[in-house]
Order: structure tokens, then sequence, then C-alpha cells
């Protein structure tokens, strides 16, 4: 994906930088401070991409039965993330790429996601804690960002039906999951503290793409 989106290092560095000093996700129902949260969303025309003036997140209690139903408001991107070509060359490709899902699609509404999930001592962070979920969009991206001091984060794919598709453990940084959200079900494992180390975190990017206004 690096190589993909002709980030140098000091890119990169920048970019992931924006995954420190997160708020936390103060939205959790089951009452968990291991998830924090940053949220922003893009117009995505033919040619254009626009940021989007501030505005809740919201799921359905069908698609996320631990938080759905609310409006929930989260801070904005972080400014290294927002105003980044990383971002820019992600939205592009996405929008290259699941134009073919649907073609009568003129415009597209991305819904952009910094988490970073924590785990300390035998407090395990949960990435999905709704569970096995789909995200009620047409297609969706993640990608990793940064690993320290975690064990687990097993990404799992599944059919609408619960079969199982594939699992797998994104371990380096840039490692990344396009999906089309119509026909799969996904979930992410519980990520725990690494041995002999007090705590850790594992920082991903999700983008999510449904039909604009």
């Amino acid at each position: 994906m690096k190589a993909m989106l002709g980030a140098d290092e000091s890119d990169w560095r920048r970019f992931a930088g924006g995954w420190d000093a997160m708020p936390l996700d103060t939205y959790m129902a089951d009452g968990g401070s291991y998830r924090r949260r940053r949220y922003g969303v893009f117009h995505i025309g033919s040619r254009l991409i626009t940021p989007v003036p501030a505005q809740p997140h919201y799921q359905s209690l069908g698609h996320n039965r631990l938080n759905g139903g609310i409006d929930r408001w989260f801070a904005p991107l972080s400014e290294d993330v927002a105003g980044s070509v990383i971002l820019a060359r992600i939205l592009e490709c996405c929008r290259e790429l699941y134009a073919p899902l649907a073609p009568i699609v003129e415009s597209w509404r991305a819904e952009v996601h910094q988490f970073r999930i924590e785990a300390a001592g035998r407090d395990a962070g949960l990435p999905t804690p709704e569970g096995r979920h789909r995200d009620g969009v047409t297609a969706g991206f993640a990608m990793l960002i940064a690993r320290d001091g975690v064990d687990g984060g097993v990404t799992r794919l599944w059919t609408p039906g619960g079969g199982h598709l594939a699992s797998f453990t994104m371990t380096e940084p840039g490692e990344a999951l396009f999906f089309d959200d119509r026909r799969l079900l996904h979930d992410v494992t519980p990520v725990s503290a690494a041995a002999k180390v007090s705590g850790g975190h594992r920082d991903v990017l999700v983008v999510t793409f449904a039909p604009g206004n």
C-alpha cells in the first residue's frame, strides 16, 4: 500500500503521528475505555474530494447492536491526516476501485475513522465490540497504521450466512483490506498486552463508502 500510495517515510511518519493524543470514545455502551477515535466525512465527486462540515456518525441498531441508534459526535480528524496526501490518495484509489460496484453512482460519501485500540495488563481492547457485523455501506477499507505491544487482533471475514471466508492478522504498517460490505460480515478479535509488556495499542484507519447525496 505504501508503494501504491507513493508515500515516503517522512509522509508516513507525519500521517501515523495523527493517531497520537486521540480522545477517548465516550459512546461505548459496554463502559469500555479502550478505544480512542477521530472522525470525518468527505464528498467524493468524479473529480473533486471535498471535506464535509462536522456532523455526527450514525449507525442503526441493526448494523451496530452495541452503540447504534444514536448520533455520535467524535473529535475531528487530525490535521496530519485530514490534509495529508496519503488520505487523498486512499480516497482516490477507493473511488476508482469501487466505481464498478455501483456504476450509476455519481458521487460518494466517505466516512473516515481513526481508531486506536488499547490493551493494558489483563484488560483487553476490542476492535469490534459490536461483534460480527456489516457497516451498512457499499464498500469499506481498513489499513493498519501501527501495532505496538499487543497480541491478537485477527481480522475475520464471513458470509452473510455465517460461513467463514478468511482470517488474517495485519502486522505491518500499510497492510490493508478492501471489501464489499454488501457481500460479507467482518470482525476483529480482541487485542491483549503482549508478554512482558504492560500495555500497547493497535492503530487503524477505516474508510466506508456509500452513495453520496
